[in-house]
């Protein structure tokens, strides 16, 4: 998946939290975006495109639970 796919893959899946849940993730991840071009721009090697889709996706096991979603995460 490429960064436009990811990220409208979560934020499909995460339309199923209520919208405070779902506007905190889509934020959450837009936050870490911001702060990962920042962080990186000292670093060529890094391919941000990819950072920034995994971003997108790194709490995606909170549609099923917020206990161990980190883990529930790597199923879906």
């Amino acid at each position: 998946m490429n960064l436009i796919e990811t990220e409208k893959f979560a934020k499909e899946h995460f339309r199923v939290l209520d919208k405070q849940e779902y506007d905190w993730n889509i934020l959450h991840s837009e936050c870490i975006i911001e702060i990962l071009i920042i962080l990186s721009k000292d670093y060529e090697a890094i391919n941000l495109e990819k950072l920034k889709a995994l971003v997108y996706i790194h709490d995606i096991g909170k549609i099923i639970q917020e206990e161990n979603h980190a883990k529930l995460g790597l199923e879906i």
